[in-house]
């Protein structure tokens, strides 16, 4: 009887890896594409130039010396397609990962400026070779009811509206 059991668990392990290996990805070759939103967040290798350039009225007010007093209260925009919001101010593209909904089309009023942070993980600014600025920003309505209509499914959209919703935006995808 003792043999039986080891048959089927040998059996039943050689099942497992035979699933595990035809069901795994093949492994992703590398490639020059140019990616349109957030890139690789240490680096500023798969970035576009425009997404490079840093909005010059940002640029500008970051210069100053308390430049998170002067963006308290700015209209934030998108300047590029597919600008990614945040829950925390870290690029996480993990399975389990910090993607709050993604906004579509450049030049999107994204909401209001209410306060400022660098990035958690420490990932440089190819264009200013500092750490990255991350907004925090009170998300507009509209682009919240979007997220919320065609971006979530039944499970993760908000049952009760909050009054306000706070998102994160890195300042290489936006503009003043």
């Amino acid at each position: 009887m003792n043999k039986k059991y080891l048959i089927y668990g040998a059996v039943g392990v050689v099942v497992l890896i035979a699933v595990y290996y035809a069901t795994k990805s093949p492994e992703q070759p590398t490639t020059d594409e140019v990616l349109t939103s957030e890139g690789d967040p240490a680096t500023g290798k798969d970035k576009t130039k425009e997404q490079i350039t840093i909005d010059p009225k940002l640029a500008s007010i970051t210069q100053q010396k308390n430049w998170v007093k002067s963006l308290l209260g700015k209209s934030v925009y998108s300047k590029l397609d597919n600008v990614k919001l945040r829950k925390t101010e870290v690029v996480n593209d993990g399975l389990v990962n910090n993607l709050y909904g993604t906004v579509d089309k450049r030049d999107t009023l994204l909401g209001v400026v209410k306060g400022a942070y660098l990035d958690k993980g420490g990932a440089t600014n190819p264009a200013t070779k500092k750490t990255f600025n991350w907004l925090q920003i009170k998300l507009d309505d509209a682009v919240y009811n979007d997220i919320q209509k065609n971006q979530k499914n039944f499970a993760t959209r908000d049952l009760f509206k909050a009054p306000n919703v706070y998102v994160f935006v890195r300042e290489d995808v936006i503009k003043l």
